[in-house]
């Protein structure tokens, strides 16, 4: 019986704190951080810069599944210090998101830093550390600041352009290259920014850094997964351009438009990234 009213009070007091959390969090959503969210959840819903925002929060939510268990069993412990450290660093992010055009992310970044001074204040510095990954992950859904994306994208293009030519060509196609424009025989097609593969560049870093937190052991697994992403999104970018190429060429120029265009993307990206992983999965039990 003693058991019985300790826990029904432990679990009265995680209910109190979690309703606290979620008021506090929802009041300032619908107030300071309103402009910020509505930014986010429209790039994310209209697929802007990528549609691996629309995943994010679903790969959070599993994670902290998969640890669900284990942050039941841990004591609530409060860390003032630390948590009205972490609260203030969000706070002082959220008034320099004003001055600067890196305003989203640092908003969000503000926001999140918030959340996780409100757990340490609240559940405690064990329960941080269980719930840090998954919460700061959701930065991952913020849009890249419009400068870095473009020098990012630029320099992708030029490299997907220059891979795919090469592939296209040693398979047999005839065309001429003109900057980013590739000239075939029945048709001309124009590598754009958003065709770059800078889509999968930051994809598959969210796709990996998920992978490499949930499924990962060591660290050292988890950095090698990481590093694995630049040549994995840089190699998928020059085969998905290539596709393309050979599609237009041997079969219909048709095939380069929107519809078949959107099918071989998504075709490469999954067979890339299922590729990468069970590879990674059969050094692991080999090793």
């Amino acid at each position: 019986m003693i058991k019985n009213s300790i826990s029904s009070d432990g679990r009265g007091r995680l209910f109190i704190r979690f309703l606290i959390f979620v008021l506090i969090l929802s009041g300032l959503g619908i107030t300071f951080y309103r402009p910020a969210l509505v930014t986010v959840f429209s790039a994310v819903l209209q697929r802007n810069d990528s549609s691996i925002g629309l995943f994010v929060p679903i790969f959070s939510g599993y994670i902290l599944w998969r640890r669900f268990a284990e942050i039941k069993q841990l004591p609530l412990q409060a860390n003032w210090l630390s948590g009205l450290l972490v609260t203030l660093t969000g706070i002082i992010l959220f008034f320099l998101s004003k001055y600067t055009e890196y305003f989203l992310i640092l908003a969000v970044l503000s926001l999140l830093c918030i959340s996780g001074g409100l757990i340490l204040l609240l559940f405690g510095s064990a329960i941080f550390k269980k719930t840090a990954f998954p919460l700061f992950f959701l930065v991952t859904m913020t849009p890249i600041p419009l400068a870095i994306y473009a020098a990012i994208a630029e320099q992708i293009r030029l490299s997907s352009t220059w891979g795919a030519v090469k592939i296209a060509r040693f398979l047999g196609v005839e065309l001429y290259r003109d900057d980013f424009y590739i000239h075939l025989s029945q048709t001309t097609l124009f590598v754009a920014d958003s065709c770059s593969g800078i889509r999968y560049f930051f994809s598959y870093f969210v796709c990996l850094l998920f992978y490499a937190a949930g499924f990962k052991q060591t660290m050292v697994g988890r950095l090698v997964v990481m590093l694995g992403f630049i040549p994995l999104a840089l190699l998928a970018g020059m085969v998905r351009i290539a596709t393309i190429i050979l599609a237009a060429h041997y079969i219909s120029p048709t095939l380069a438009e929107y519809r078949p265009h959107v099918v071989i993307s998504w075709s490469v990206f999954l067979v890339f990234l299922v590729g990468f992983v069970s590879l990674d999965r059969y050094l692991s039990k080999a090793r």
